[in-house]
């Protein structure tokens, strides 16, 4: 007669089969009937890296000098699909803008001017502001968007609004509401924005690598740069000031 308790006992210390691996991994995966089919569709796209927002601006104003609207309009839809931002083609961007973790969440006025070297922070908003200040651009046209100096720094969330200028090598803080011109080397913070610093030849190194275009310059030239705004500044507050009585 069989020993039930022997065969189970050699059951009992007998191996386990190894599985099949194959059979294993496709067991473990769980297949999204959503998300699945445009990791296939995007797969050349995720496997290369997305391309920042300042890329697609820079591809669109080569098409639009081909004369191929219809890519370069394809560009400003791309950057709103990659991205989540609003980037018009019409926007002035100098070299070497910096846009905040590749420019998420960016809203930016068809007319806005951004020159080279500034930072501009995830879910900043460049846009007018009804009955607000405005500015002559370099044509004396009136506008009443902004314009972003040389190597400004714009902090995460803030919002420039009207026909204001934020001045070369500035600091606007993050979540600020900015609605009057920002003097160069200012920074200003708060909603509404105030002055809460200036940056100078003294302490400019603290602040060096809010200036992401600058960072790999050597000091010493940082630090002329530095001067060279500040007496540029200067100048321009001897010309708006009023001519003293005689």
């Amino acid at each position: 007669m069989l020993n039930i308790k022997s065969l189970l006992s050699r059951n009992k210390d007998r191996a386990p089969t190894p599985a099949d691996p194959a059979a294993a991994e496709e067991k473990k995966l769980t297949v999204d009937s959503a998300v699945d089919p445009l990791l296939d569709e995007f797969d050349g796209l995720l496997s290369r890296g997305v391309p920042d927002a300042y890329r697609i601006w820079r591809a669109a104003q080569r098409y639009l000098k081909a004369g191929d609207t219809e890519k370069a309009a394809k560009c400003q839809t791309l950057n709103y699909l990659l991205h989540n931002s609003s980037i018009p083609n019409t926007v002035r961007l100098g070299e070497d803008v910096r846009f905040g973790y590749g420019g998420i969440g960016i809203v930016i006025h068809a007319d806005c001017e951004i020159r080279k070297g500034a930072v501009v922070g995830a879910n900043v908003t460049l846009g007018g502001h009804s009955g607000g200040k405005t500015r002559l651009n370099a044509a004396g046209k009136h506008m009443s968007v902004p314009m972003i100096g040389e190597y400004a720094h714009l902090a995460t969330g803030c919002k420039v609004l009207g026909g204001i200028e934020v001045g070369a090598l500035s600091i606007v803080g993050a979540n600020s509401v900015v609605t009057k011109d920002v003097l160069p080397l200012t920074i200003v913070a708060g909603a509404p924005a105030r002055e809460v610093g200036r940056i100078t030849a003294e302490n400019c190194l603290r602040y060096k690598g809010m200036f992401i275009a600058l960072r790999k310059v050597p000091n010493e030239e940082y630090i002329a740069l530095i001067k060279k705004y500040q007496a540029a500044s200067i100048f321009r507050d001897c010309l708006d000031e009023p001519d003293s009585e005689v």
